[in-house]
């Protein structure tokens, strides 16, 4: 295993080496600085970026650069008042390099200018997540919700989904649009090996806006986040395409002359099965995901236009299991599982979305939407896996002959699991938007109605055997562990309302925003009439402060899997779940080393009623179906992000949470949520090769304390111990081999590319096992005569290479 010394003394060595150059040898940039009409550019300003000097044309537009002999690329930036700023990335590979450039006029508009670095945190709680670099992260899920788990307040266990939780809540309670278009997930997926692609495909995205917290009435009614996403309307034909050993992507755009018609299309291939070799079970897996997505526009008229939004994913999961070997346990007890494997498992997820939405403006000038919009899910999970398996305790005194031996064997075993799954949705849903601006006003409002039928068959059980006997024993007969055997089919119907207004007024020097907002929700299956009230306020001074309040009562009506019993039965007295949020936050944003950071801090409380209390089984939510609980959630985020280094922006967030909930139980108390998360801390940072600007590193650093668990032979939840911190760092290396400012010559096949980038990633650079959840042995007679039981770790991916290459045209 590479030590964390090892590696920052590998990664120092490299910079002092590579920034080691002769002070007396020296390279000449020379060339011509003209304007568009060819005419020359006089004291234009030409220098290395991210070094000091730098030298200005004459009134022949001829300049010199000279820089050192050991620099072998760089990258050279051309300025001039009035002119737009050109920077040129070139190769070095001889005395002398000619370098002629052409600065094409600027024409600025001067309006309100508001300087911030690369997040930008929106007036309503809303923070803009930067997309420029999205694809250069390095991924193991391949899923854009990878820069998502980097925020103040978002943690997730596991790098094989695309889930998160956030501040102290599971993931369904977080809300996800598409071009206002409210998306959903697969309901059957147990582990995040079975998950296939997010929805949100990178290579369309233009803008991505987050809330963790206290968002407004134009967002729906879920008790947690709030995510954003606006695919692109192109003006101009592109093309892309990314190769990997995991995931591949391919994209194309593109405008009809007229720019009436736009489309943008994207297909995308992920294959997990080399990660998933790394896993402790071991086996032949196939796991296959591929989608395709497109978004065709239609400018119907002056102000209205037609599009049509549409996507297909398609999840295949088959997995012949062989064996497993686990070790766990301390230095005083340490134990070790073989589980020899036989049976196969079988897994489809299909889903198809939809949506049509026309957006227009009338003579009021106010803008309308109409959306229709359908969710369809056919899945389906069969599996007949028998294991047989032997608990050995080990010797881990150091020098015994048997050191790491088995020196007893504890229990004995075998399990059989077999499952006939079924289970198909269908969500359809139309909705009107309606918005006002006037002068400093803003107006919102909006009403929708939405109809969820589910088809759901069940037949699932689990036969545990161990030295024998059957668990739990009986002399009557032969009993199976557990077992669930249903069949649901359920409509529900659904309207909501909202109306926001918002008003922006100066006080002196300093700007205030004022928003207030009414929703409301009906619900068919759960008799309701629910009313939230939701307010915000954000004052920004003239400095460089920034100050804002938000709050609000938060409904979050059940979905299909929270009225259901485990039993697999449906609870017809459930209710919604309700939350009130006070969000309170600062930004403070300065200069330093020439360049804009920002320090972001948020202090947030969650007041929980009504809540169905659950249990996680790796990804998957088992809820009790019953509305037993209350509690709170409450913690403070921190931000700092900035460009650390020039041109390459990075951040470090902290969250620290306090998430209860008082659960009915033979104690009575109050308990950590399923999602409680103490402590967590996620580092992105980018960096440059030193000497070689084309070259640069993307690191992404995660911690965070263990998740609560509870057995699953009982529903105790004050029984409870947590896992072990989650903690693990990916490490990415890219080339950029073409880039859009590259020059290149005449007959080079890189003319053919605005871009071209190849890279190379580590996942989980220190190979540390994380464990996502826990497979349960009971032994009925060992020596004590007493019976145990065991959780053996079920751990995450080990160490894993990734290669991939990214071309844009």
């Amino acid at each position: 295993m590479l030590s964390l010394s090892k590696i920052l003394s590998v990664f120092l060595l490299f910079s002092l080496t590579g920034g080691i150059s002769s002070a007396f040898q020296r390279t000449a940039i020379k060339g011509v600085v003209r304007d568009s009409a060819g005419l020359a550019v006089e004291s234009a300003g030409i220098r290395v970026s991210d070094q000091a000097g730098g030298t200005y044309s004459d009134k022949e537009g001829r300049y010199t650069l000279y820089i050192s002999s050991g620099i072998k690329e760089c990258i050279v930036v051309f300025s001039h008042i009035g002119f737009r700023t050109q920077t040129r990335i070139i190769n070095i590979d001889k005395p002398v390099v000619q370098l002629d450039v052409t600065l094409r006029t600027e024409i600025n508009s001067i309006g309100e200018i508001n300087v911030t670095s690369g997040m930008i945190q929106a007036a309503t709680g809303l923070t803009i997540i930067p997309v420029k670099d999205i694809n250069l992260l390095p991924s193991a899920s391949g899923s854009f919700e990878t820069i998502l788990k980097t925020m103040p307040g978002v943690s997730s266990h596991n790098e094989l989904s695309s889930q998160y939780s956030v501040r102290g809540g599971n993931y369904d309670e977080n809300l996800v649009y598409v071009n206002d278009i409210e998306i959903f997930r697969p309901f059957l997926i147990r582990s995040g090996q079975q998950e296939g692609l997010s929805f949100i495909n990178p290579d369309l995205v233009s803008s991505v806006t987050f809330s963790s917290g206290g968002f407004d009435a134009t967002y729906g009614d879920r008790m947690s986040s709030v995510l954003d996403i606006k695919y692109r309307r192109p003006t101009a034909f592109h093309e892309s395409f990314s190769l990997g050993l995991l995931t591949s992507s391919a994209h194309a755009e593109g405008a009809d002359k007229s720019g009436k018609l736009t489309w943008l299309i994207g297909a995308r291939y992920k294959s997990t099965s080399l990660m998933l070799k790394t896993l402790d079970s071991k086996g032949d897996y196939q796991p296959v995901f591929a989608d395709v997505q497109s978004l065709f526009s239609w400018k119907t008229g002056t102000n209205s236009s037609l599009s049509l939004l549409a996507a297909y994913a398609s999840n295949v999961y088959n997995f012949i299991p062989q064996s497993m070997t686990s070790s766990f346990g301390t230095e005083a007890e340490a134990y070790q599982l073989y589980v020899l494997f036989s049976g196969r498992e079988k897994d489809r997820y299909s889903t198809l979305n939809g949506a049509l939405t026309w957006e227009f403006q009338d003579h009021r000038s106010v803008r309308h939407k109409l959306i229709l919009s359908s969710y369809l899910s056919k899945e389906s999970e069969t599996f007949d896996i028998k294991g047989y398996y032997r608990l050995d305790n080990l010797d881990k005194m150091t020098g015994t002959d048997n050191f790491s031996d088995s020196i007893m064997n504890i229990g004995i075993g075998s399990f059989l699991s077999h499952a006939r799954n079924s289970l198909s949705a269908t969500i359809i849903s139309f909705h009107y938007k309606g918005e006002k601006a006037t002068g400093n006003l803003n107006l919102k409002w909006g009403i929708g109605i939405r109809n969820d039928n589910f088809s759901d068959r069940i037949k699932e059980w689990k036969m545990q055997d161990s030295s024998g006997y059957s668990v739990p024993y009986s002399s009557e007969g032969l009993k199976v562990s557990s077992l669930i055997a249903s069949v649901n089919d359920l409509t529900t119907f659904s309207g909501d309302a909202y109306f926001e207004s918002s008003i922006i007024f100066k006080a002196g020097e300093n700007k205030i925003r004022l928003n207030g907002g009414l929703r409301g929700l009906s619900d068919s299956f759960t008799n309701e009439l629910l009313i939230s009230p939701r307010l915000g306020a954000k004052l920004t001074t003239d400095g460089s402060f920034s100050f804002w309040l938000n709050g609000g009562l938060y409904y979050q009506p059940p979905l299909y899997r929270e009225m259901r019993f485990p039993d697999g039965t449906i609870n017809s007295n459930i209710r919604s779940q309700r939350s009130v949020h006070i969000v309170a936050g600062a930004s403070y944003d300065f200069t330093g080393w020439e360049r804009p950071f920002r320090l972001t801090g948020e202090v947030y409380s969650k007041s929980l009623s009504d809540i169905i209390p659950y249990h996680m089984d790796n990804v998957r939510l088992i809820y009790s179906g019953v509305n037993s609980a209350n509690g709170f959630s409450r913690g403070i985020d921190i931000r700092l992000n900035g460009e650390f280094v020039e041109g390459a922006e990075s951040w470090i967030s902290v969250s620290i949470m306090d998430s209860k909930l008082r659960i009915p139980s033979v104690n009575y108390g109050l308990f950590p949520s399923p999602s409680d998360q103490t402590f967590c801390t996620n580092i992105f940072f980018q960096d440059y090769f030193p000497g070689y600007p084309t070259w640069r590193a993307h690191i992404i650093i995660a911690f965070a304390t263990g998740l609560p668990m509870i057995s699953p032979f009982n529903d105790r939840y004050d029984q409870y111990y947590r896992l072990p911190a989650y903690r693990r760092v990916d490490l990415g290396f890219t080339k950029v081999i073409k880039g859009k400012n590259s020059v290149v010559s005449s007959g080079s096949l890189l003319k053919y590319f605005d871009e071209l980038v190849a890279g190379v990633e580590v996942f989980n650079l220190l190979d540390i096992n994380n464990t996502v959840s826990y497979f349960w042995v009971k032994t009925l007679n060992n020596l004590s005569g007493q019976s145990r039981q065991y959780a053996i770790p079920d751990y995450l991916t080990g160490r894993c290479l990734n290669f991939r290459l990214m071309a844009k045209f």
